[in-house]
């Protein structure tokens, strides 16, 4: 860490953004580049596809069945 560098100057009546000659700037995160304007599935994750069934889901229709089957041969021998 060091002292705060000036790594680009605005110019007003020009509006325009002028960047100091032979000065790099850190990025968060080691980028070498401005973050993006988005993140990259969107704010509300709408421009990421879906996944498949999560592994959750895969889990408790496995144990559901196993219950129902089990289920199922207790009424069989109960009668």
């Amino acid at each position: 860490m060091g002292l705060p560098k000036t790594v680009a100057n605005y110019i007003g009546l020009k509006q325009k953004l002028e960047f100091v000659e032979d000065t790099v700037i850190h990025w968060a995160g080691g980028r070498l580049g401005p973050p993006p304007d988005t993140p990259k599935c969107g704010f509300d994750n709408s421009l990421c596809p879906e996944e498949g069934f999560h592994g959750y889901a895969i889990l408790s229709f496995v144990l559901s069945s196993v219950v129902v089957i089990l289920v199922g041969a207790s009424v069989f021998m109960y009668r």
